[in-house]
């Protein structure tokens, strides 16, 4: 996996991201309700996570772990 962080202005960059079927999630912080609405709806339509509300001036991993994808494989040896 990979985890790209994208500088530019949110107003051009933010739909594009939003509706590109190669984007897994976005990170809405510090957007404005209406902005945020309309990305979490383009959004929708290729199936992205998005998190909204968040503090951007929250340094935890709590917003990172909401769109971390764990999984567990197991490998049988021998017989």
């Amino acid at each position: 996996g990979a985890l790209n962080v994208l500088t530019g202005r949110t107003g051009e960059v933010g739909p594009v991201l939003a509706s590109h079927e190669d984007v897994d999630g976005l990170d809405l912080a510090g957007a404005d309700d209406d902005f945020a609405g309309e990305l979490a709806a383009l959004a929708a339509e290729s199936v992205s996570r998005v998190l909204r509300g968040a503090d951007p001036q929250d340094r935890g991993l709590k917003r990172l772990r909401a769109f971390v994808e764990t999984s567990t494989v197991w490998h049988t040896i021998g017989q």
